[in-house]
């Protein structure tokens, strides 16, 4: 479960299930450990993926739930490699949503680059304030819903 981390620095982190004082684990060593290219780390993030119920909830409901036990690494390897475990266990558990998988990774990578272009002060042009064009890349015949129904959740 979830306790303050021993550090003092106000963060939680995961302890063993028994609770006995073994060392816990930050949510960025999650992360990190999760986002590894090891066939044994993408089983442990499928794994992970499983622990949560996805079926019927909206797409950026479910997106939520999967981020919030851990912090999502910086590298654009790492994050591909989440988006992509995320959207298969996505349309595993909700196969009406989408037509393919590759459409709920597009929508989740997607969705990522909106929030690191919102909220990163580097990056340089914002698609914040274009919300039509944010939503350009995801008008093809893959989504059973229209961009429009889409747009406005993620947005």
């Amino acid at each position: 479960g979830l306790r303050p981390s021993a550090s003092g620095s106000g963060e939680q982190c995961y302890v063993h299930a028994s609770g006995d004082e073994r060392p816990c684990l930050s949510k960025q060593e999650i992360g990190e450990y999760l986002g590894e290219p090891d066939d044994f780390n993408k089983a442990v993030m499928a794994e992970w993926l499983r622990m949560d119920n996805y079926s019927g909830l909206g797409f950026d409901d479910a997106l939520r739930m999967f981020l919030a036990g851990f912090k999502l690494p910086g590298e654009a390897q790492k994050i591909d490699r989440f988006m992509e475990a995320f959207s298969a266990e996505y349309f595993r558990a909700n196969p009406d949503v989408f037509n393919e998988q590759d459409t709920a990774y597009t929508l989740a990578f997607s969705v990522i680059m909106l929030n690191t272009d919102h909220f990163n002060p580097r990056c340089a042009s914002s698609l914040a304030g274009r919300k039509t064009d944010f939503g350009m890349p995801l008008c093809n015949p893959a989504f059973s819903h229209s961009h429009r129904q889409l747009t406005p959740c993620v947005y």
